[in-house]
């Protein structure tokens, strides 16, 4: 799954269930979200220098940004350990 991917590239580690529980529900509030605000997640996406794929729907992109932002900004991805 995505989420388990991307905590293996930010943290180089498995998320724990209680992590991917948050994320997932982050993941569908962020769809809701974006789905009913196209404006909103095209705002989002077209944000800094790289352009997006054309071919992805833009409030999955604009959900997906959202947690990996959120999983971007842990502490844990942050501290030196």
């Amino acid at each position: 799954e995505k989420i388990h991917y991307a905590f293996q590239c930010a943290l180089t580690r498995h998320p724990t269930k209680e992590e991917v529980q948050v994320m997932t529900k982050l993941l569908s509030q962020q769809r809701k979200r974006y789905q009913e605000d196209e404006e909103a997640a095209l705002g989002l996406v077209k944000t800094g220098q790289k352009k997006y794929n054309t071919n992805l729907r833009v409030s999955e992109l604009a959900a997906w940004t959202s947690v990996s932002r959120a999983l971007l900004n842990m502490y844990e991805t942050t501290a030196r350990f």
